[in-house]
Protein backbone atom coordinates (compact mmCIF):
# COMPACT_ATOMS: atom_id res chain seq x y z
CA UNK A 1 0.00 0.00 0.00
CA UNK A 2 1.30 3.46 -0.92
CA UNK A 3 1.60 5.76 2.09
CA UNK A 4 -0.37 8.99 1.63
CA UNK A 5 -0.13 10.26 5.20
CA UNK A 6 3.32 10.78 6.66
CA UNK A 7 5.80 13.24 8.14
CA UNK A 8 9.08 13.69 6.30
CA UNK A 9 12.08 15.88 7.15
CA UNK A 10 14.97 17.02 5.01
CA UNK A 11 17.81 19.16 6.38
CA UNK A 12 18.44 22.19 4.21
CA UNK A 13 21.92 23.08 3.01
CA UNK A 14 20.79 26.61 2.20
CA UNK A 15 18.16 28.25 4.39
CA UNK A 16 14.73 28.35 2.69
CA UNK A 17 15.87 26.21 -0.25
CA UNK A 18 13.62 23.18 -0.12
CA UNK A 19 14.98 19.62 -0.17
CA UNK A 20 13.47 16.14 -0.30
CA UNK A 21 12.92 14.15 2.87
CA UNK A 22 15.85 12.20 4.25
CA UNK A 23 13.66 10.18 6.64
CA UNK A 24 10.01 9.70 7.44
CA UNK A 25 7.80 8.78 10.38
CA UNK A 26 4.31 7.40 10.71
CA UNK A 27 3.36 10.36 12.86
CA UNK A 28 0.51 12.76 13.19
CA UNK A 29 0.97 16.50 12.79
CA UNK A 30 -1.11 19.60 13.35
CA UNK A 31 0.58 22.34 11.34
CA UNK A 32 -1.43 25.50 10.72
CA UNK A 33 -1.02 28.28 8.15
CA UNK A 34 -1.59 31.84 9.40
CA UNK A 35 -1.62 34.57 6.74
CA UNK A 36 -1.40 37.29 9.39
CA UNK A 37 -4.13 39.39 7.78
CA UNK A 38 -4.29 42.91 9.22
CA UNK A 39 -7.83 44.33 9.10
CA UNK A 40 -8.71 48.01 9.08
CA UNK A 41 -11.02 48.87 11.95
CA UNK A 42 -14.44 50.15 10.76
CA UNK A 43 -15.11 53.74 11.75
CA UNK A 44 -18.19 55.07 9.91
CA UNK A 45 -20.07 51.80 9.43
CA UNK A 46 -20.12 48.27 10.81
CA UNK A 47 -18.62 46.41 7.83
CA UNK A 48 -14.94 45.54 7.45
CA UNK A 49 -13.86 46.76 4.02
CA UNK A 50 -10.05 46.95 3.94
CA UNK A 51 -7.27 44.48 4.74
CA UNK A 52 -3.56 44.06 4.19
CA UNK A 53 -1.17 41.14 4.46
CA UNK A 54 0.86 40.83 7.63
CA UNK A 55 3.48 38.37 8.89
CA UNK A 56 3.29 34.86 7.47
CA UNK A 57 3.51 32.11 10.10
CA UNK A 58 3.27 28.36 9.66
CA UNK A 59 3.62 26.13 12.67
CA UNK A 60 2.26 23.62 15.10
CA UNK A 61 2.99 20.16 16.47
CA UNK A 62 4.64 17.06 15.03
CA UNK A 63 3.39 14.15 17.10
CA UNK A 64 3.34 13.07 19.81
CA UNK A 65 4.47 9.86 18.15
CA UNK A 66 6.14 6.66 19.31
CA UNK A 67 9.83 7.02 18.38
CA UNK A 68 12.06 4.26 17.03
CA UNK A 69 15.66 4.00 15.83
CA UNK A 70 16.30 5.34 12.32
CA UNK A 71 13.11 7.39 12.01
CA UNK A 72 13.05 11.21 12.29
CA UNK A 73 14.12 11.21 15.97
CA UNK A 74 17.76 11.98 15.12
CA UNK A 75 16.70 14.79 12.78
CA UNK A 76 14.55 16.35 15.49
CA UNK A 77 17.38 16.11 18.03
CA UNK A 78 19.87 17.70 15.66
CA UNK A 79 17.28 20.29 14.68
CA UNK A 80 16.58 21.43 18.23
CA UNK A 81 20.15 21.27 19.59
CA UNK A 82 22.24 22.16 16.54
CA UNK A 83 25.46 20.25 17.30
CA UNK A 84 26.45 16.70 16.40
CA UNK A 85 29.57 14.61 17.00
CA UNK A 86 29.64 11.16 15.38
CA UNK A 87 31.72 8.11 16.23
CA UNK A 88 31.65 4.67 14.62
CA UNK A 89 32.15 1.99 17.33
CA UNK A 90 31.77 -0.90 14.86
CA UNK A 91 30.82 -1.30 11.23
CA UNK A 92 27.33 -0.01 10.39
CA UNK A 93 26.75 1.38 13.90
CA UNK A 94 26.99 5.13 14.54
CA UNK A 95 26.92 7.02 17.82
CA UNK A 96 25.54 10.56 17.57
CA UNK A 97 26.19 12.96 20.43
CA UNK A 98 23.81 15.91 20.06
CA UNK A 99 24.90 19.00 22.00
CA UNK A 100 23.70 22.62 22.07
CA UNK A 101 25.05 25.05 19.48
CA UNK A 102 24.56 28.77 18.99
CA UNK A 103 22.95 28.20 15.58
CA UNK A 104 20.42 25.63 14.44
CA UNK A 105 19.69 24.14 11.04
CA UNK A 106 16.59 24.68 8.95
CA UNK A 107 14.46 21.86 7.58
CA UNK A 108 11.96 21.24 4.83
CA UNK A 109 8.86 19.59 6.26
CA UNK A 110 6.83 17.23 4.06
CA UNK A 111 3.33 16.31 5.18
CA UNK A 112 1.54 13.58 3.27
CA UNK A 113 -2.05 14.83 3.20
CA UNK A 114 -3.97 12.22 1.25
CA UNK A 115 -4.03 13.22 -2.41
CA UNK A 116 -1.15 15.71 -2.30
CA UNK A 117 1.72 16.78 -0.08
CA UNK A 118 2.17 19.96 1.90
CA UNK A 119 5.76 21.18 1.54
CA UNK A 120 7.04 23.76 4.05
CA UNK A 121 10.59 25.01 3.64
CA UNK A 122 12.74 27.11 5.96
CA UNK A 123 11.38 25.46 9.10
CA UNK A 124 12.87 25.07 12.56
CA UNK A 125 12.46 22.68 15.47
CA UNK A 126 11.50 25.34 18.00
CA UNK A 127 11.00 22.84 20.84
CA UNK A 128 11.33 19.11 21.37
CA UNK A 129 9.75 17.09 24.18
CA UNK A 130 10.77 13.54 25.09
CA UNK A 131 8.42 11.56 27.37
CA UNK A 132 9.02 8.28 29.16
CA UNK A 133 6.14 6.64 30.97
CA UNK A 134 5.59 3.34 32.76
CA UNK A 135 2.76 2.25 30.45
CA UNK A 136 3.72 3.17 26.88
CA UNK A 137 6.66 3.44 24.45
CA UNK A 138 8.84 6.53 24.27
CA UNK A 139 6.90 9.53 22.97
CA UNK A 140 8.35 12.49 21.07
CA UNK A 141 6.62 15.77 20.29
CA UNK A 142 8.08 18.71 18.36
CA UNK A 143 7.05 22.34 17.93
CA UNK A 144 7.76 23.22 14.30
CA UNK A 145 7.82 26.77 12.94
CA UNK A 146 8.40 28.33 9.54
CA UNK A 147 8.11 31.87 8.25
CA UNK A 148 8.14 30.76 4.62
CA UNK A 149 5.26 30.06 2.25
CA UNK A 150 4.05 26.49 1.86
CA UNK A 151 3.41 24.79 -1.48
CA UNK A 152 1.39 21.85 -2.71
CA UNK A 153 3.49 19.02 -4.19
CA UNK A 154 3.10 15.46 -5.38
CA UNK A 155 3.42 12.78 -2.72
CA UNK A 156 6.84 11.39 -1.89
CA UNK A 157 7.41 7.65 -1.65
CA UNK A 158 8.32 7.26 2.02
CA UNK A 159 10.14 4.34 3.61
CA UNK A 160 9.67 3.82 7.32
CA UNK A 161 12.01 2.36 9.92
CA UNK A 162 11.86 -1.40 10.37
CA UNK A 163 12.78 -1.18 14.05
CA UNK A 164 10.54 -1.55 17.04
CA UNK A 165 9.76 1.55 19.06
CA UNK A 166 11.88 2.43 22.07
CA UNK A 167 10.11 1.10 25.15
CA UNK A 168 11.18 1.63 28.77
CA UNK A 169 9.49 -1.62 29.80
CA UNK A 170 10.40 -3.89 26.86
CA UNK A 171 14.02 -2.74 26.74
CA UNK A 172 16.73 -2.13 29.34
CA UNK A 173 16.17 1.23 31.04
CA UNK A 174 18.13 3.16 33.66
CA UNK A 175 17.26 6.49 35.26
CA UNK A 176 19.99 8.01 37.39
CA UNK A 177 19.51 10.98 39.68
CA UNK A 178 23.10 11.74 40.58
CA UNK A 179 24.68 8.36 41.47
CA UNK A 180 21.46 6.45 42.25
CA UNK A 181 19.57 4.46 39.63
CA UNK A 182 15.95 5.22 40.50
CA UNK A 183 14.30 3.49 37.55
CA UNK A 184 12.38 1.31 40.01
CA UNK A 185 10.74 4.33 41.72
CA UNK A 186 10.47 6.80 38.83
CA UNK A 187 7.30 6.17 36.83
CA UNK A 188 7.48 9.10 34.44
CA UNK A 189 9.99 11.59 33.06
CA UNK A 190 9.65 14.23 30.41
CA UNK A 191 11.88 17.09 29.36
CA UNK A 192 11.67 19.83 26.76
CA UNK A 193 14.45 21.62 24.92
CA UNK A 194 13.18 24.97 23.64
CA UNK A 195 14.84 27.51 21.34
CA UNK A 196 12.36 30.36 21.91
CA UNK A 197 12.48 31.51 18.28
CA UNK A 198 11.36 35.18 18.08
CA UNK A 199 8.59 34.56 15.57
CA UNK A 200 7.60 38.23 15.25
CA UNK A 201 11.04 39.59 14.32
CA UNK A 202 10.98 40.27 10.55
CA UNK A 203 12.57 42.65 8.06
CA UNK A 204 10.72 45.71 6.76
CA UNK A 205 10.68 44.42 3.18
CA UNK A 206 9.25 40.93 3.69
CA UNK A 207 6.38 39.24 5.48
CA UNK A 208 8.44 36.03 5.58
CA UNK A 209 11.34 35.20 7.92
CA UNK A 210 14.21 35.72 5.51
CA UNK A 211 16.96 35.54 8.17
CA UNK A 212 17.37 32.89 10.87
CA UNK A 213 16.51 34.06 14.36
CA UNK A 214 16.76 32.09 17.60
CA UNK A 215 16.29 33.09 21.22
CA UNK A 216 17.34 31.82 24.63
CA UNK A 217 17.69 28.06 24.99
CA UNK A 218 15.68 26.56 27.82
CA UNK A 219 15.71 22.99 29.14
CA UNK A 220 13.01 22.02 31.61
CA UNK A 221 10.98 18.99 32.58
CA UNK A 222 8.92 17.01 35.07
CA UNK A 223 9.86 13.93 37.10
CA UNK A 224 7.15 11.68 38.53
CA UNK A 225 8.15 9.15 41.16
CA UNK A 226 6.94 7.11 44.10
CA UNK A 227 7.81 8.66 47.44
CA UNK A 228 9.92 5.68 48.51
CA UNK A 229 13.05 7.75 49.04
CA UNK A 230 13.74 11.19 50.49
CA UNK A 231 16.89 11.70 48.39
CA UNK A 232 15.33 13.96 45.77
CA UNK A 233 13.00 15.64 48.27
CA UNK A 234 15.98 16.58 50.40
CA UNK A 235 17.45 18.44 47.42
CA UNK A 236 14.32 20.55 47.20
CA UNK A 237 13.92 21.49 50.86
CA UNK A 238 17.59 22.33 51.33
CA UNK A 239 18.11 26.05 51.84
CA UNK A 240 19.35 26.98 49.31
CA UNK A 241 18.15 24.00 47.19
CA UNK A 242 20.78 21.71 45.72
CA UNK A 243 21.02 20.68 42.08
CA UNK A 244 21.22 17.18 40.60
CA UNK A 245 22.12 15.44 37.37
CA UNK A 246 19.42 13.47 35.56
CA UNK A 247 20.74 10.74 33.26
CA UNK A 248 18.49 8.25 31.53
CA UNK A 249 19.13 5.51 28.97
CA UNK A 250 16.98 3.10 26.95
CA UNK A 251 18.93 0.24 25.38
CA UNK A 252 17.06 -1.22 22.41
CA UNK A 253 17.61 -4.85 23.41
CA UNK A 254 15.58 -6.15 20.45
CA UNK A 255 18.15 -4.84 18.02
CA UNK A 256 21.78 -5.61 18.83
CA UNK A 257 24.61 -5.54 16.28
CA UNK A 258 27.70 -7.53 17.12
CA UNK A 259 27.43 -6.69 20.11
CA UNK A 260 26.50 -2.97 19.99
CA UNK A 261 22.86 -2.17 20.78
CA UNK A 262 20.93 0.79 19.50
CA UNK A 263 20.11 3.16 22.34
CA UNK A 264 18.92 6.59 23.38
CA UNK A 265 20.63 8.35 26.29
CA UNK A 266 20.18 11.82 27.74
CA UNK A 267 21.99 13.80 30.41
CA UNK A 268 20.65 16.98 32.01
CA UNK A 269 22.93 18.95 34.32
CA UNK A 270 22.41 21.28 37.31
CA UNK A 271 18.73 20.46 37.57
CA UNK A 272 16.88 22.58 40.11
CA UNK A 273 13.39 21.73 41.39
CA UNK A 274 11.27 24.80 40.77
CA UNK A 275 8.47 24.32 43.28
CA UNK A 276 6.94 22.08 45.92
CA UNK A 277 7.15 18.35 45.34
CA UNK A 278 5.50 17.26 48.59
CA UNK A 279 3.23 14.22 48.25
CA UNK A 280 -0.48 14.40 48.97
CA UNK A 281 -1.43 12.28 51.98
CA UNK A 282 -3.67 9.43 50.85
CA UNK A 283 -5.19 6.28 52.33
CA UNK A 284 -2.74 3.41 52.76
CA UNK A 285 -4.21 1.57 49.78
CA UNK A 286 -2.76 4.26 47.48
CA UNK A 287 0.97 4.88 46.95
CA UNK A 288 2.49 8.24 47.87
CA UNK A 289 3.77 9.96 44.74
CA UNK A 290 5.54 13.21 43.96
CA UNK A 291 5.72 15.20 40.74
CA UNK A 292 8.15 18.07 40.46
CA UNK A 293 9.01 20.50 37.68
CA UNK A 294 12.68 21.30 37.19
CA UNK A 295 14.99 23.32 34.98
CA UNK A 296 18.49 22.39 33.85
CA UNK A 297 21.28 24.97 33.84
CA UNK A 298 24.56 25.31 31.97
CA UNK A 299 27.38 23.26 33.51
CA UNK A 300 31.09 23.40 32.70
CA UNK A 301 32.10 20.52 35.00
CA UNK A 302 34.31 18.01 33.21
CA UNK A 303 34.08 19.99 30.00
CA UNK A 304 30.34 19.25 29.67
CA UNK A 305 29.64 22.87 28.64
CA UNK A 306 25.90 22.48 28.20
CA UNK A 307 22.62 22.10 30.04
CA UNK A 308 21.69 18.94 28.17
CA UNK A 309 23.14 16.42 25.75
CA UNK A 310 21.47 13.50 24.03
CA UNK A 311 23.15 10.44 22.48
CA UNK A 312 21.48 8.28 19.85
CA UNK A 313 23.12 5.12 18.54
CA UNK A 314 21.68 3.70 15.33
CA UNK A 315 22.62 2.87 11.72
CA UNK A 316 22.38 6.41 10.30
CA UNK A 317 25.85 7.63 9.34
CA UNK A 318 25.23 11.37 9.77
CA UNK A 319 22.36 13.72 10.60
CA UNK A 320 24.36 16.93 10.39
CA UNK A 321 26.19 18.59 7.48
Amino acid sequence: MVATRYVGLGRETTYRTGVASARWAEAGANIGHDQGIVKQEPMTERAFKMWQIGQLNIGGKIGPYKAAPCDILGDLLYGVLGGETVTNPIALVYRHLFAPADTIKSYTLHLGAGVNERKIKGGFVDALTIRLANDKPLEVEADFFSGSAETKETLETPTFTIHQQFSPQAHTTTMFIDAADLASVVYGVEFTIKNNIPKDKRALDSREMITKRIGDREVSGIIKMYFDTFDIYDKMIANPPTSFTLKGKIIHTNFVVDPQPYYLEFELRKCIILKDAAPENKPLKEPLVIEFPFQAFYDTTGGFNAEAKVTLQDSIALYGP
